[in-house]
């Protein structure tokens, strides 16, 4: 299939355009050759040193990142950052096409937040009116089972969390990534657990004024829904596509067997 038309469809269900302002999604680096033929991708939370010796041995013809190579203006990281750019120049020679799915994959159908919902056994029943936060009813009753079912699904030595007077759970809302500070969006749809990442620690204090249960899961553990969503749908758009994966090694068997 001809890169111009895989980008086409990927972008029907994950518009560039629903990207937030600060976002940096879309072409990254490499051959703008919208003609080239793909047969392989290759997915990877974050394009990396150790990433790149992958993608020398397997030799993609597109690079699908979650979060965006060049978060920024290119030139300028380039000169902040002399590791970037020497990875940047390193990429350049191996001929690969490099894009983004950053927000408009968090909040698209089937993409990051939905595919977490789906690695966690449970199923959404409505959308927040930010368009991140999935809802859905709690499968147990207390908030120590949550937990546990949690840490079980996700394959999760521990789990960080605030129970903050929370007894019965009823209503979860989920936004992976770092959207923990975010906890408002919770509240406005009355959930009684937010499950979400990288909050600080006056969110975490707001959470237990307002009386909110919270789990943090590790940023990357999150990230699992973009291996899991974006394989889903490049499949559905071409079933002869060859993915490889470049996830963190401790969650590889839970990709495996999503």
């Amino acid at each position: 299939m001809e890169l111009k038309r895989l980008l086409r469809l990927l972008g029907r269900r994950f518009p560039l355009s629903s990207s937030e302002k600060w976002d940096h999604p879309g072409y990254q680096l490499g051959p703008r050759d919208y003609n080239r033929d793909i047969s392989s991708v290759f997915l990877a939370l974050d394009l990396t040193e150790a990433a790149l010796m992958m993608i020398r041995e397997r030799k993609p013809d597109l690079v699908l990142t979650h979060h965006p190579f060049f978060f920024g203006r290119p030139s300028a990281i380039r000169r902040q950052d002399p590791m970037k750019a020497k990875l940047a120049d390193d990429l350049e020679k191996e001929n690969v096409i490099v894009y983004s799915y950053h927000t408009c994959f968090d909040k698209g159908e089937g993409g990051m937040n939905d595919s977490i919902v789906t690695l966690l056994g449970l199923h959404r029943s409505g959308i927040g009116k930010d368009g991140y936060l999935r809802l859905f009813p709690s499968p147990v009753e207390d908030f120590s089972s949550l937990c546990s079912l949690v840490g079980k699904k996700l394959s999760l030595p521990f789990v960080l969390a605030k129970k903050n007077g929370v007894e019965k759970v009823r209503k979860i809302g989920l936004v992976a990534g770092g959207a923990g500070n975010d906890f408002s969006w919770a509240l406005q749809e009355e959930a009684d657990v937010y499950i979400s990442g990288d909050a600080s620690h006056h969110a975490r204090l707001d959470m237990e004024r307002y009386g909110l249960g919270y789990i943090e899961l590790p940023h990357e553990c999150e990230e699992l829904g973009f291996f899991v969503g974006m394989k889903r749908c490049l499949l559905e758009i071409d079933p002869t596509l060859s993915i490889e994966v470049f996830p963190f090694e401790k969650y590889l068997e839970i990709y495996r067997n999503a």
